[in-house]
């Protein structure tokens, strides 16, 4: 049975079983991964995976139940697993099925030229693209990974008021790593590309972009331990920055977890700092035009120079608090249960460039890379302490790579201190793009 008759099937055995409400939710995808190593094929896979999930209103609790099989029995399935799990939920129904909105954007988020893709020329494409890169450096020791994958994803929700939403998106992903050697130092580098368009990769620069990571880290030496002005580049703030967004969520708010909590309307970061949700942002391909729920997505100013405008809400979190949804409902997964999490979030440009903000540093530290972020820092309360890698700034001037170092310190109060933020920009993976943030200070502490 195809997707969309069997979410209809299922919406109306739920009318027909005398469910109160009801709603089906689907996630499909399919990817091909390709790994070349030495110049052959590594790895090679095809991984088709997705199912429909179902929600329904039973004697004023919710219910769920969800299944991989489209299949007329799994409807029966369903229809009883969804009653049983209700019977055990001890809290009733706060929130009702979405109605719908007045209004959806249309979008197209799939790019059918992406599907026609030979895979014996991406290959061909891939092992030169290793070849290429061994050609650029003696010093270069090994090509760690050289892959790519393009990607497929549909999703779409039905329920019994009569909401219909149906979307599909794909995309292309390549990668590459290199290792590095000057004697007994070691050094890495990592370039990737994501987009739509295959045609519009530089394979050639994205080899030499990760052969200058790995190579320019190499004769690292020490400068004294203390604090530094320091500049973290676009894919290293990104990072940082990622594993404190819970605290923007209306979920952490209601559990009373956020370190934001109370502070709508409230100066929570520097002037310099705006933050954006876009779900049509399109350089990281996560576009949508509906939420989980069903609500239709928009644009919506999170962080306005400094000042807090909103938390992300779904329904449920929205009437606890007492406002409206900002239409940030999320799963995980078709098995997942309703969430709280952003879109797409883009932090504004500045009005420097990250040229400029490097002249800035007197004494200061070029941050480029972080590691150990999900032991190192804390969510809760902002403290952090992880590794980085990066380089010694003088007079303006990028001095030299420097030895192992940890940075550390509170995200909350690093936000009272951006003194500034770049016009670049890094679209990568995530939730979140960001240009190269300027601190004020921030404590680092050098290997000696």
């Amino acid at each position: 049975m195809n997707r969309q008759l069997f979410q209809q099937r299922v919406i109306e055995r739920a009318v027909n079983a005398s469910l109160e409400e009801a709603e089906t939710y689907s996630e499909f995808g399919e990817t091909l991964s390709i790994k070349v190593y030495d110049g052959e094929v590594e790895t090679y896979s095809l991984a088709d995976e997705g199912g429909v999930s179902l929600r329904a209103v039973v004697d004023g609790k919710m219910g769920y139940a969800y299944t991989e099989k489209l299949e007329e029995r799994s409807i029966d399935f369903l229809m009883s697993t969804v009653r049983q799990n209700a019977q055990v939920i001890d809290e009733p129904v706060t929130v009702s099925i979405f109605g719908g909105s007045e209004h959806y954007e249309k979008a197209d988020f799939y790019e059918s030229a992406l599907h026609e893709v030979e895979v014996d020329s991406l290959i061909d494409r891939l092992i030169e693209l290793e070849r290429y890169v061994y050609s650029l450096d003696d010093r270069i020791v090994r090509v760690n990974q050289c892959g790519a994958q393009i990607f497929e994803a549909e999703r779409s929700l039905t329920n019994t008021n009569g909401l219909a939403l149906h979307e599909r998106s794909n995309g292309f992903y390549v990668y590459v790593s290199v290792l590095v050697s000057n004697g007994e130092e070691k050094k890495t580098g990592y370039a990737m590309r994501l987009t739509r368009d295959i045609h519009s990769i530089d394979w050639n620069e994205l080899a030499r972009e990760a052969v200058r990571e790995a190579t320019e880290s190499l004769g690292s030496r020490s400068i004294p331990s203390k604090k530094y002005k320091v500049l973290l580049r676009n894919d290293a703030a990104t990072s940082l920055f990622k594993v404190f967004l819970s605290a923007l969520s209306a979920e952490e708010v209601v559990r009373g977890t956020s370190r934001l909590k109370d502070q709508v309307g409230e100066t929570i970061a520097s002037p310099a700092l705006t933050m954006i949700d876009d779900p049509s942002h399109a350089p990281t391909l996560s576009e949508t035009t509906f939420d989980a729920e069903g609500v239709a997505t928009k644009r919506q100013t999170i962080i306005e120079r400094g000042q807090l405008k909103t938390f992300f809400h779904n329904r449920e979190t929205a009437k606890a608090l007492h406002v409206e949804t900002t239409g940030h409902a999320y799963k995980p997964s078709y098995k997942g249960k309703l969430m709280v999490a952003p879109h797409h979030l883009i932090i504004a440009s500045g009005d420097v460039t990250r040229e400029e903000c490097i002249e800035r540093l007197t004494d200061g530290v070029y941050i480029t890379r972080l590691a150990g972020l999900h032991s190192g820092a804390n969510a809760t309360t902002g403290d952090f302490s992880v590794a980085a890698s990066g380089f010694y700034v003088e007079n303006g001037t990028i001095a030299f790579p420097l030895r192992q170092m940890t940075i550390a310190g509170n995200f909350f109060d690093s936000l009272h201190d951006i003194e500034a933020i770049a016009t670049d920009r890094y679209d990568g993976f995530g939730r979140l793009s960001m240009p190269s943030v300027l601190l004020r200070q921030l404590a680092v502490t050098i290997e000696q």
